[in-house]
């Protein structure tokens, strides 16, 4: 039996994609040109696994924990999402991609997922690097750690989260306090 389900984003949370999400930037004109850009298979092999996140995700699992990945990339990237996480070793019950087309903002699709999930689990924790997504799955009563992997130029679309961070975060194993979620 499931403790709960824990979920994490993959970039700039599991992933730190800084490297493509700056070549990206400095090689685009247009927000379209740039999530191409990123969104991009060719160019992951720029991105470094978050071994501190990644290990907190394994003890999640060996927990008993249900390890749900929640990415706002494309399901025309999911062989090479696939691929990615198991290079870098990252465990997982379901990844869950966006589809092709789908333009909500992160927070909106990322809620109507969370409050799926949240049907069958009575504990939800997430991790993610996003502050609306951070703040509409808290809306949510989700348990949620905000993770600051990426700190975009001056401009740039995501806030830096660090100074937000809980100390526990910084351990390699599940907070204990973890109390469950109010209904979703």
């Amino acid at each position: 039996m499931s403790h709960g389900v824990v979920v994490f984003d993959i970039d700039g949370v599991l992933v730190d994609s800084s490297q493509r999400y700056n070549h990206c930037q400095s090689i685009t004109k247009s927000r379209r040109e740039f999530w191409q850009c990123f969104f991009d298979c060719s160019l992951l092999h720029m991105d470094k696994p978050n071994k501190r996140l990644i290990q907190l995700a394994r003890a999640f699992k060996n927990l008993g924990w249900r390890v749900v990945i929640l990415t706002g990339r494309v399901e025309t990237m999911r062989d090479c999402t696939i691929g990615e996480l198991r290079q870098f070793g990252v465990p997982f019950d379901e990844v869950i991609m966006r589809k092709n087309g789908d333009f909500r903002k992160a927070g909106e699709y990322k809620r109507d997922v969370v409050r799926g999930l949240g049907g069958f689990y009575a504990r939800v924790i997430a991790y993610d690097d996003d502050p609306s997504v951070v703040g509409t799955l808290r809306g949510l009563g989700v348990v949620v750690v905000p993770v600051s992997l990426i700190t975009p130029p001056a401009g740039g679309a995501q806030k830096n989260l660090a100074s937000n961070q809980p100390a526990w975060l910084n351990e390699t194993r599940p907070p204990s306090n973890i109390t469950t979620s109010r209904a979703l």
